[in-house]
């Protein structure tokens, strides 16, 4: 379509934390401790609509836009570098899939913190009055 002198528009969107994602509880652990690793963020639904939104805009509108079909692209590939909005996960150190399992661990010690300190707190303390 670009060859034939129509704008392409073709944005990557960032993870976002959608309703229909963090339904599961799988996704919202792992979403829930993304945020450790820098620079990784997961977005709500909200912001990730409103950039992509204005990401379409930019590239409708503006004629020196890779979009654009008179923007010279060195590769077809480069409609999607130009304007990607991924969140962090072309530049973070690590691969998505290898952080899952950390990224969740560290999800539930923000949720159940408490309970756990508790929990050993009282069993160290038990065992220390029963060594008296």
């Amino acid at each position: 379509a670009r060859a034939k002198g129509v704008t392409v528009s073709m944005n990557i969107a960032p993870a976002s934390a959608t309703a229909s994602v963090v339904s599961n509880k799988t996704f919202a652990l792992v979403y829930g401790g993304m945020h450790v690793f820098k620079p990784m963020e997961i977005f709500y639904q909200e912001v990730s609509n409103s950039v992509m939104a204005a990401l379409m805009l930019h590239d409708i509108m503006n004629p020196m836009s890779p979009a654009s079909p008179g923007y010279k692209l060195q590769n077809p590939f480069h409609l999607l570098i130009q304007s990607a909005f991924h969140g962090g996960s072309m530049r973070c150190l690590y691969q998505t899939k290898s952080v899952g399992e950390v990224a969740a661990l560290v999800s539930l010690w923000i949720k159940y913190s408490v309970f756990i300190t508790i929990t050993l707190l009282s069993v160290i303390t038990g065992f220390w009055m029963r060594a008296m």
